[in-house]
């Protein structure tokens, strides 16, 4: 309890000061939006009297600042419940001097003497609280190292503005609050992370900013909270130069989405585009291409024949390789190099221009340029020069006729026999100046109609087609496989990487599809070949790349190593690793590791930290009580304080299957196009499982089993460890968990 502190009182005091800052910070801020509102209203009266450019530019501004204000406003009446929740007191080595930080979500100063009342948990100072030890400490500012002693480090529990907790902090004592967080529910775990950040996920948070980073994080290490906090981190920093809209977090499914929407705002983030891989290419492209559910290809992986697997495996790897982008490289090359202009053109017997220096403005002069672009920029110089030798053949024209007309007169001097030449050289010379004058800028289209605009679709089939003409079998079945599709407008997600890349590099990309900085989650799912394009596509080496290869379902298409991204596609990339799993219990976070250990010794394990709870159970029970035991086993977890249930099967089939046999409006079939809804017990596939987490998760098999296969380990791993709190396993035997030996 906060009264049992020895600073209790101190600290209520300064609570109540800090709060009673904020309230008359808020009355500042509240009083300047309705003086905005007033002078917006007023320059819309004064638009007809006055000078309505300056009205407008007064509305405009009016308009900026009254949306900035309750953007303010909003952030504080949320802050004011919580203004922070850590101290720390620094003495400065050069000053001397010892202050106290309040550090919360928000920066606030005194107007006067500009005293901190609350820093931001970003500022370079805050970084102390999260990873800096009692006694000499320093950190980074942007004048250099800043060196001095921590003397003290507290944490605080407030809510609704009422101080409930104080906790002193030293090197040797564990972090409570941390255990408080994290043996809390599901439902809101992304909205209070900031006052928990860890030492080892501060220094990810933190780490340079400039710099692109790829962090391999176990199951439960926060990698998806330290993705949004590291996004506030770089919008903190480069505020001035980062607008929010121009960032962009890719997730692996619209329910990922949902489920991280909630703390972008809390975090200052939530201008930031969100979206799909699928979705960003079909808007680059420009075209809603239909795409087979990935899932789809994963279902038939774990169900139908070996044979089939093993070259639908290899077709999806492949197309994923940096070897295939190099395939389609080469096309572009041969394509490119389809661009010939053979021709003079020629007006009334004028050159205008050659068909050798047409060839040079595009192979050297604009060769930087996307191939379509580079034939427009072509076309434009070449309709420009036009324009110029315009007027010079004109003049060329008047000046031959010019000659002509005087050496008619020196050679005839007989008016009457002159006359009709004469007639017919200014006939002759008004036709060509006719000519000349009509001929426009579509004289360049018309002698560059036989280069042909092609739609990137089309370049892609075409691309195709030329790699089947290989004496390759695979490559020849991969092409006929493709095709087949192609032709009825169906891609596979393997598609899209090429088709982006064909559209960066034949078409270029539009700024609405260009990006400063770029997030991905669950990136042991994407390809190499989708990682380049990606950062073609968009413009920018910034990248934050999050992934578990542990949890790598897709690895037939996705990565098997960090190595061929930090080495061939982001080399000036840092890499850090989280090996530190915050999210469930070490009882159960132990079982999971021994899946792993058993099975796949090859990859990394977490380090369960901090938590103890029950240890995970196993019913076992025949077919004919399944269902029963599984209302049994969601009744024992609310029982024991669960607030967030779900039930995991291998396949979507058996979440179907099993959901139609509960027949109960408390239960709810989650798809990947779902939102999860709060208080329901939620029946879903392993493979959409990942990046989510529930108080307790209850482990079942339908007619599809886990065999022991790197897919199947992995699915289960994932199923595994999105618990929390609790872990139930109800089956006839623990061997259809690939627990031979029990749990």
């Amino acid at each position: 309890m906060a009264e049992q502190h020895p600073d209790h009182q101190i600290e209520k005091d300064r609570l109540d000061y800090t709060k009673s800052f904020i309230n008359e910070f808020l009355e500042a801020a509240e009083q300047k939006q309705r003086a905005s509102k007033e002078n917006i209203h007023e320059a819309f009266v004064n638009l007809d009297h006055l000078d309505s450019s300056l009205s407008y530019i007064n509305i405009l501004v009016n308009a900026r600042f009254f949306e900035t204000s309750a953007s303010d406003l909003a952030h504080l009446k949320k802050v004011v419940k919580k203004p922070y929740f850590g101290r720390i007191d620094f003495q400065n080595e050069e000053s001397g001097q010892e202050e106290s930080y309040y550090i919360g979500k928000v920066s606030l100063f005194t107007k006067d003497t500009h005293e901190s009342v609350i820093i931001d948990w970003r500022s370079p100072i805050a970084s102390l609280y999260y990873d800096g030890r009692l006694g000499e400490s320093s950190y980074e500012a942007e004048a250099g190292t800043i060196d001095g002693s921590l003397n003290l480090k507290r944490q605080y529990v407030i809510e609704d503005g009422v101080l409930e907790e104080i906790r002193d902090i030293d090197v040797t004592t564990r972090d409570e609050l941390l255990q408080v967080s994290l043996s809390g529910s599901a439902d809101h775990r992304l909205n209070e992370i900031v006052s928990t950040i860890q030492a080892e996920q501060n220094e990810v948070v933190r780490a340079d900013l400039s710099k692109p980073i790829v962090v391999q994080g176990v199951a439960g290490s926060g990698k998806t909270t330290i993705a949004l906090h590291r996004l506030s981190m770089f919008i903190y920093t480069y505020s001035e130069q980062v607008d929010p809209k121009n960032i962009m977090i890719l997730a692996p499914n619209d329910l990922f989405i949902d489920y991280i929407s909630e703390a972008l705002p809390e975090l200052g983030v939530d201008d930031i585009r969100q979206t799909t891989f699928t979705e960003y290419v079909r808007q680059a492209i420009g075209r809603k291409v239909k795409v087979q559910d990935s899932d789809e290809k994963l279902l038939t992986l774990l169900e139908d024949g070996q044979e089939d697997n093993d070259f639908i495996a290899w077709a999806s790897g492949y197309k994923g390789s940096l070897d295939f982008k190099e395939e389609v490289d080469a096309y572009i090359r041969d394509f490119e190099h389809s661009f010939r202009v053979v021709e003079d053109l020629k007006i009334e017997g004028f050159t205008v221009f050659k068909g050798k220096k047409v060839e040079r403005l595009f192979f050297e002069e604009y060769a930087y340029l996307p191939y379509y672009e580079r034939v427009k920029k072509v076309k434009s110089v070449l309709k420009t020069d036009f324009k110029k030798k315009k007027k010079e053949m004109e003049k060329r024209v008047e000046d031959k006729f010019e000659a002509s007309f005087d050496r008619l007169y020196y050679s005839m001097t007989n008016t009457e026999e002159r006359r009709p030449k004469v007639v017919k050289l200014h006939e002759e010379r008004d036709r060509k100046l006719d000519s000349i004058k009509q001929t426009t800028g579509k004289v360049v289209d018309e002698y560059m109609k036989d280069i042909a605009v092609w739609k990137v679709v089309d370049h892609y089939k075409d691309f195709m087609e030329k790699l089947g003409e290989r004496d390759d079998a695979s490559l020849q079945q991969m092409s006929l496989t493709s095709l087949k599709k192609l032709k009825s407008n169906n891609f596979e997600l393997e598609d899209l990487a090429p088709l982006l890349y064909l559209k960066k590099r034949m078409y270029g990309m539009k700024d609405e599809n260009r990006f400063q900085k770029v997030v991905i989650d669950e990136a042991q799912d994407y390809s190499p070949f989708q990682l380049y394009a990606l950062k073609e596509a968009t413009g920018t080496d910034l990248f934050t790349i999050l992934g578990d290869l542990s949890q790598g379902i897709h690895s037939y298409r996705g990565l098997h190593d960090w190595d061929t991204v930090m080495e061939h596609i982001f080399p000036k990339a840092i890499y850090r690793t989280l090996k530190k799993s915050y999210r469930t219990t070490v009882e159960i976070m132990e079982t999971a590791n021994n899946l792993l250990t058993e099975r796949m010794p090859h990859l990394d394990t977490a380090e369960p930290v901090v938590r103890h709870g029950q240890n995970p159970d196993f019913i076992k029970v025949d077919k004919t009580r399944k269902e029963t035991a599984l209302a049994e086993t969601v009744e024992r977890a609310w029982k024991r304080g669960a607030l967030s249930v779900s039930i995991i099967t291998k396949t979507m089939k058996d979440a179907t299957s099993l959901f139609k046999k509960w027949e109960s409006e408390n239960v709810q079939l989650l798809t990947k196009d779902e939102k999860l809804e709060h208080g329901k017990v939620a029946i879903l596939p392993s493979y959409l499982a990942k990046g989510l987490e529930f108080d307790a998760v209850i482990l079942v098999n339908g007619k599809e089993t886990y065999q022991n296969t790197e897919l199947d380990i992995k699915l289960l791993y994932v199923a595994m460890t999105r618990a929390l709190h609790q872990l139930y396993f109800v089956g006839e035997t623990t061997q259809e968990f690939l627990y031979p030996e029990g749990l």
